[in-house]
């Protein structure tokens, strides 16, 4: 089981996943194989410019030891270039593992990726938690059709790298999220109709946003009838605290 699989919730599903470029691969391995073919070369030069004969034409004592020397010294530099050489495949082979691990999936509710072999880089996040996602394309990146996903939460920034897909997937990103946010406000409005008293208005008012989802509408305020009329008891055009006077009579014809 996956690292995806293991943090799929039971009501989640999948609906998009990245996918990685095997371009990135092919470009590893030719890059590794010019950097090789260099260490080789310049090693090779500098063996062969390596003076044979420092005596010319004219014999002396140390001609034995110098030729023990120079064997010597071209012994150490053809190790030196195959030590290279293979610390170079090695850290190849590294990346391209640590290109093959990258998993990234969009579901109804989240996204979930991870990369790294070491050192792992995880993400878990809701869609309505992402910040930002951008996407970056190099020179190589378009030619061999890759691009570099960033992804920032609250408390994280991640990168995504080598994702052939990554504008499709940004497209489907944002169609899981307008989706997960009306079923957020749906389950909102629900919620406050069940708070609303029995006693409310059932009908829904026209084009309300609770009409939208089908639940019960908002109750809407009625004044209260047959308030008491405010008196002048004294008569003397003062109300007392708390009243006020009450109109006079319209007279009859106006």
């Amino acid at each position: 089981m996956g690292y995806v699989e293991k943090n799929l919730r039971p009501d989640e599903r999948v609906i998009a996943t990245a996918h990685i470029s095997y371009w990135s691969i092919v470009l590893v391995i030719l890059r590794t194989l010019l950097v090789v073919g260099a260490v080789i070369g310049v090693v090779t030069g500098l063996a062969q410019s390596i003076p044979q004969d420092p005596g010319g034409a004219v014999p002396y004592e140390g001609a034995p030891f110098f030729e023990a020397f120079v064997g010597q010294l071209e012994a150490n530099l053809m190790t030196a270039a195959v030590i290279l050489s293979v610390i170079l495949v090695l850290v190849a082979v590294f990346e391209i593992i640590r290109i093959l691990c990258i998993r990234m999936v969009v579901t109804d509710k989240k996204i979930i990726g991870k990369y790294g072999i070491i050192y792992v880089h995880a993400l878990d996040a809701y869609l309505e938690k992402i910040d930002s996602f951008t996407i970056d394309e190099t020179l190589l990146g378009r030619i061999f059709g890759y691009s570099t996903i960033r992804i920032s939460t609250a408390s994280d920034h991640m990168k995504f790298r080598y994702i052939s897909n990554a504008k499709k997937f940004k497209n489907t990103v944002t169609e899981c999220y307008d989706r997960r946010l009306e079923t957020l406000m749906k389950k909102q409005a629900q919620l406050f109709a069940a708070a609303v008293p029995a006693r409310a208005a059932q009908a829904a008012v026209p084009g309300d946003a609770y009409a939208r989802y089908g639940v019960p509408a908002r109750p809407v305020y009625t004044p209260p009838v047959n308030r008491p009329a405010y008196t002048d008891p004294q008569g003397d055009g003062r109300p007392v605290q708390g009243t006020r006077p009450v109109p006079p009579e319209r007279p009859e014809g106006n």
